[in-house]
C-alpha cells in the first residue's frame, strides 16, 4: 500500500517539477508543514525497532521458544521493518511538500501512518478470525524470543539504543532540510512559470483614461493589444509580479521609456489576481477606481500560481462589470512535445526547425509576399525582413509595400489591394474607393503595412517617410497596438476577422465604410464591417511563389512586381 502510493505522488510531476510541487504555499501551510514532518517521524517506529534489532542481532544470536535458532529471520524481519520505515518517510516527505493547504498536511500524515501500520490491522483481525480458523490458530499461538546469552549483552543493547537515536535524529534533520531547501526554492520561483503568453479575447472599453495623455478625451481600449509575453519581475504583496514585454522580441520596456507594460500582480484587498496599468484608469476622476486599479480580476483566491487561476472565470471592465475568459499559457517547455514536434525544447525554451516560428512552434515560416484574390493587379505586401530574420509585432510577421505611385500605364492603388479600382483627382492623389462613402484621401506617394494588432490583422495606410519606424528596431522595441494606436479610423482601410493565426493568409478581411466627415457608421468599436469576399471563410489573401506574380489567367507573369523600387519577393 505504501508503494502504491508512492508511485502515485511521484507520477503527478513531469520533467521540470518531478514531485509536483505547488508554486509557493502562504506561512500557514509552511508551519503545517514543518509540524507534519516532525509529527510523522515521532510516530514512526519501525526504523527504531528494526535497527535495535539488527545492531543486537549483530552481537548475538535469538532463540524462538528456548529450541529454534533464528538469526536470520531477525535480520530479514528487521530490514523490512527499515525498508517499510523508509518508504513511510519518503512518502511522508512528497505528500507534505505536495500539500497547499494546511487540513491536507495532517490528513496526508494519518493516512500514511495507517497504511504503515496496516500490517498489525491485519495480524489483529486474523486474532478474531476474520481470515480463517488456520490463521487465527496462528496468531493467537503463544511464542517467545529471546536473545542467546553472550558476554556482552548489555553492552549491546545500550549500543543499539545509541544507534537507533542517532539514526533517528538524522531522519529528522534530513527532511527538514529538505522542506526548508523547497520552500527557498519555491521563493525564488524555481517551481512557477516564469514566463507565459497571455491571450485576451477581443473585449473593449471604449473610454479608457490615460494619465498623461494630450488631452482627457477616452482611449479605445482594445483588450486584445495587450496579448503577448509576460515575464516574472519581483514581488508585489508577496506574489509573484508578471510585466507586459514587448511585440518585437519579448524583451522588457525600457524604464521611462516610451511605453509601460500593463502587468497581473495578486491584489490582497480584494483577494484576486488582477490585471491592471499603472497609467490607465476608468474614472476621469482619480478618486474614483476600482480596487488596485484593476482592469480585469480573478475570483477570489490565495493561489500563488497565476496559471492555475487563468482557467476559471473572471471580470473584466468594459464600462461594468462583465465576465470574461482569457488564456495563458506557460512558454517555458519540459520536452519536444510543448514544441508541437516542430523544434527541440533546450533549456527551457523551443529551438524550432526552419520551418516553424513562434514561442511553442506553433506556426509554419510566413509566406515572403501576399496579394489579394480579388485583385486586377499585380501590386504585393512583402515580408519585411532582414535575410535570415523576419520582423515581428505580436510574434506574427510584418507585410509592407512601399512608395505607391501612381502611374497611367500601371495603376497601383490601395484599391488595387481591394480589387477596386482608384481615380486620380485634380490633386494628383488617389483616391481609395469606398461602397458607401466619398473616400479617404492618400497621397501620391505612400505606404502600405499589414500588421497583427493582438486578435486581428490591421491593413494601414501612411506616408513612405513613416514606414522606416518599421525597419528601426528601436521603433519595433516601443511598439504597443494601445499606446501607437495601431487601429486609426483616418489610416486603418483594412482589418481581418478576429483571428489568432500566424498567417494572414486564412483570414477574412472587411472595409470600413465611413460618413462624409470620417466618421464612423454604425456599432461597436469599428463599426459596420463590410466583407470583401463573397464567400465566407475564402480568405482574401493569396501566398505568391518564388515565381513572382501572375494575373487571373494563370498564362503569363505580370512584370509590375519589378517595376517599383525594385521590389521582389523573397
Amino acid at each position: 500500500s505504501l508503494i502504491i502510493s508512492l508511485v502515485y505522488v511521484l507520477m503527478l510531476g513531469d520533467e521540470g517539477n518531478p514531485l509536483n510541487l505547488p508554486v509557493n504555499v502562504n506561512p500557514l501551510v509552511r508551519g503545517a508543514q514543518y509540524l507534519g514532518v516532525i509529527i510523522g517521524v515521532l510516530m514512526e517506529d519501525e526504523i527504531p525497532q528494526g535497527l535495535e534489532l539488527m545492531a543486537i542481532s549483530a552481537r548475538t544470536s535469538f532463540v524462538l521458544n528456548d529450541k529454534y535458532v533464528i538469526h536470520k529471520r531477525v535480520i530479514f524481519s528487521s530490514a523490512l521493518r527499515l525498508i517499510i520505515g523508509y518508504m513511510f518517510l519518503i512518502a511522508l516527505f512528497v505528500n507534505v511538500v505536495q500539500s497547499d493547504d494546511v487540513l491536507s498536511v495532517f490528513f496526508d500524515v494519518l493516512a500514511l501512518q495507517f497504511l504503515e501500520s496496516i500490517d498489525d490491522v491485519a495480524f489483529n483481525l486474523g486474532k478474531r478470525g476474520f481470515w480463517g480458523t488456520a490463521i487465527m490458530d496462528a496468531t493467537q499461538k503463544s511464542n517467545s524470543i529471546q536473545a542467546a546469552d553472550n558476554e556482552r549483552g548489555i553492552a549491546s543493547l545500550s549500543w543499539s539504543h545509541i544507534l537507533a537515536r542517532v539514526v533517528y535524529y538524522f531522519n529528522a534533520i534530513a527532511l527538514l532540510l529538505g522542506l526548508v531547501i523547497v520552500n527557498v526554492k519555491q521563493s525564488e520561483g524555481a517551481y512557477r512559470c516564469n514566463t507565459m503568453t497571455v491571450t485576451f479575447e477581443e473585449i473593449t472599453l471604449e473610454e479608457a483614461f490615460v494619465y498623461n495623455a494630450p488631452s482627457d478625451e477616452p482611449w479605445l481600449l482594445i483588450y486584445s493589444h495587450f496579448n503577448g509575453i509576460y515575464k516574472e519581475d519581483g514581488k508585489v504583496n508577496g506574489y509573484p509580479r508578471y510585466t507586459e514585454r514587448n511585440k518585437n522580441d519579448g524583451s522588457p520596456y525600457e524604464l521611462g521609456g516610451k511605453t509601460t507594460g500593463a502587468e497581473f500582480v495578486y491584489c490582497p484587498d480584494i483577494k484576486s489576481w488582477v490585471f491592471r496599468h499603472e497609467n490607465i484608469r476608468t474614472s476621469q476622476q482619480r478618486d474614483q477606481k476600482n480596487e488596485c486599479d484593476w482592469l480585469a480580476r480573478s475570483p477570489e483566491t490565495e493561489e500563488y500560481d497565476l496559471l492555475s487561476v487563468a482557467e476559471s472565470e473572471w471580470s473584466v471592465w468594459t464600462g461594468r462589470v462583465e465576465p470574461m475568459s482569457f488564456d495563458i499559457k506557460c512558454n517555458e517547455c519540459t520536452e519536444t512535445s510543448d514544441c508541437n514536434y516542430h523544434g527541440d525544447c533546450k533549456e527551457a525554451s523551443c529551438e524550432c526547425y526552419d520551418d516553424y516560428f513562434g514561442e511553442n512552434c506553433e506556426f509554419e515560416w510566413p509566406c515572403s509576399s501576399f496579394r489579394s484574390k480579388i485583385g486586377d493587379g499585380c501590386d504585393v505586401l512583402s515580408l519585411e525582413s532582414d535575410g535570415a530574420q523576419f520582423r515581428q509585432i505580436y510574434g506574427r510577421p510584418i507585410y509592407t509595400s512601399h512608395d505607391i505611385t501612381w502611374s497611367s500605364t500601371n495603376e497601383v492603388s490601395l484599391a488595387f489591394l481591394l480589387g477596386r479600382r482608384s481615380n486620380l483627382d485634380a490633386s494628383g492623389s488617389l483616391e481609395f474607393v469606398h461602397n458607401f462613402t466619398e473616400g479617404l484621401i492618400v497621397g501620391a506617394n505612400y505606404s502600405v503595412i499589414l500588421h497583427y494588432s493582438g486578435s486581428r490583422w490591421h491593413g494601414t495606410v501612411m506616408p513612405s517617410s513613416s514606414m522606416g519606424n518599421f525597419k528601426d528596431s528601436n521603433y519595433l522595441s516601443y511598439y504597443h497596438g494601445f499606446w501607437q494606436k495601431s487601429f486609426d479610423r483616418q489610416r486603418t482601410f483594412l482589418l481581418s476577422e478576429v483571428s489568432y493565426d500566424g498567417s494572414p493568409e486564412v483570414c477574412d478581411f472587411f472595409q470600413m465604410p465611413q460618413g462624409s466627415k470620417g466618421e464612423k457608421i454604425g456599432h461597436g468599436p469599428y463599426g459596420m464591417l463590410v466583407p470583401l469576399t463573397d464567400v465566407e471563410g475564402s480568405g482574401f489573401f493569396t501566398c505568391l511563389s518564388e515565381n513572382g506574380c501572375y494575373d487571373d489567367l494563370g498564362d503569363e507573369a505580370n512584370d509590375s512586381i519589378h517595376a517599383r523600387g525594385n521590389r521582389t519577393t523573397q
